[in-house]
């Protein structure tokens, strides 16, 4: 479905490629997610996928096709992407903001309207409730639901996510992440997902791929990092999940009665 081959690219004034000869397969229906510290290429390389930012060299095709050859704005239409910041249009309501890219393919007014309600109750916010509301009465997490129905709004079949739970509280971060990942699995999505935690990772992904400073470092399931991690950088990622859930069991256990 998705492939990269050797790519790289550079930022103008900048001593080190932000991307430097990655390779990875995304398969069709998988959930991919990409890993790493801050600056380490991640979101450079989701970028590279739809176009938005070009590689200097290297070859990335979608569905077997050289990605060069499609028109970009063609390409990112076939592709829902939704990151931390949401970027909804404040003087939109909700249904004008989950509606755009429908209504920018022409499609017919009841069309458009019959897939912003379908979307609505999708991720659990009811049309007859909030398809009229402005996006400066609804909380963050409703602001990222309306976020991710606009991205499915004209049936993708990719979806691009760059930290999307990040600025969440961990209680609707926990509920969206699990919720989204059962609409990737209802909708036979292909993901590819952004993100800096390794538990979100873990609990998330079919397959992760590492990535330090603009390299590829380890990919793999789960499971792989899990119980072969390759190198120290990798085993410091695994362990801080094991980390957390140890302090977690300590912390009850003292609490206990």
């Amino acid at each position: 479905m998705i492939s990269l081959d050797q790519v790289s690219v550079s930022y103008p004034g900048t001593p080190a490629p932000a991307v430097r000869n990655v390779s990875l397969e995304v398969p069709k229906g998988a959930f991919f997610v990409l890993i790493g510290e801050s600056g380490c290429g991640k979101t450079t390389t989701l970028h590279l996928i739809n176009r938005l930012i070009e590689a200097d060299s290297g070859r990335i095709e979608v569905d077997g096709r050289d990605i060069r050859a499609a028109d970009p704005a063609t390409l990112r239409r076939g592709m829902g992407f939704i990151f931390q910041a949401v970027g909804l249009f404040p003087h939109l309501t909700v249904a004008e903001n989950v509606g755009i890219t429908p209504k920018l393919l022409n499609w017919p007014k009841a069309q458009v309207d019959a897939r912003v309600d379908e979307l609505l109750e999708l991720v659990h916010l009811p049309a007859g409730t909030y398809r009229n509301r402005l996006p400066a009465a609804l909380s963050g997490g409703q602001r990222q639901r309306v976020g991710l129905a606009r991205a499915l709004a004209a049936r993708p079949s990719i979806m691009l996510m760059d930290e999307p739970f990040g600025a969440l509280d961990p209680l609707t971060r926990d509920d969206l992440s699990a919720e989204y990942r059962a609409i990737h699995e209802s909708l036979g999505l292909t993901t590819v997902l952004v993100t800096h935690d390794m538990t979100e990772a873990l609990m998330l992904a079919d397959r992760i791929a590492v990535m330090r400073e603009g390299g590829i470092v380890q990919i793999g399931t789960p499971s792989d990092l899990l119980d072969a991690p390759t190198d120290d950088f990798v085993r410091a990622l695994i362990e801080t999940p094991r980390r957390r859930a140890q302090r977690l069991a300590e912390a009850l256990h003292v609490s206990a009665p």
